[in-house]
């Protein structure tokens, strides 16, 4: 698949050796690829809301990019909460 066809799209990228300055080498990190040029470079941002702006990177330093759908990605599992204890009856005043 062309990098072309993942322009505008999330991306799951992970990073070799030489980019161990900003990037653990091997963990995939989520950004979206706004840019690719003749030169070899990839332009990315981060996939928040206020995201700063893109920045280019050598696609050298990068070892794996796959197109990555956020609405697919497998959601943790909710964690259900034991049951309270029900407390003891309070006892009512005895009005005399």
């Amino acid at each position: 698949m062309s990098l072309l066809h993942l322009i505008h799209q999330s991306v799951s990228i992970k990073f070799n050796e030489a980019a161990k300055d900003k990037f653990s080498p091997g963990v995939p990190y989520l950004f979206r690829l706004t840019g690719v040029d003749a030169m070899g470079f990839l332009q990315i941002q981060e996939l928040k809301d206020d995201a700063p702006d893109p920045v280019w990177i050598n696609k050298d330093i990068v070892i794996e990019i796959q197109a990555f759908d956020p609405a697919k990605a497998p959601k943790p599992e909710k964690t259900k909460l034991p049951p309270k204890p029900k407390a003891a009856p309070k006892a009512k005043a005895v009005l005399n």
